[in-house]
């Protein structure tokens, strides 16, 4: 029989799932853990968004702005300077080791 979770982990976990539920932000979250930079210019990311999701920029820049940074932020692996238009990465452990999870499982998925 196995020991019952910590209910703080188990919370973590559910947490990290969401996060990483939608691809948009499974591409932001890879895009600022590759940048070379420690800030990222909104803009690059709403070009990157846009091109790998084939989406109009200005719909990506809107669901950026009002959904998906400010769930990264809720959820401290971001912080989003709103007036500098700059984003943060702040590295998560177990938010990194999820998203490669998933990642790996896409591309073989897709494979």
């Amino acid at each position: 029989m196995r020991p019952p979770v910590n209910p703080d982990t188990d919370q973590a976990i559910t947490d990290c799932f969401r996060i990483l539920a939608h691809p948009e932000r499974r591409t932001l979250l890879r895009q600022l853990q590759t940048s070379p930079a420690t800030s990222v210019p909104v803009a690059k990311l709403v070009t990157e968004l846009s091109h790998q999701h084939d989406i109009d920029q200005e719909i990506g820049r809107i669901s950026l702005e009002q959904i998906h940074l400010p769930r990264l932020a809720a959820a401290d692996v971001i912080t989003h300077d709103s007036e500098a238009q700059i984003v943060q990465y702040q590295p998560d452990p177990l938010v990194e080791a999820l998203l490669d999870c998933v990642s790996s499982t896409v591309e073989q998925a897709e494979r």
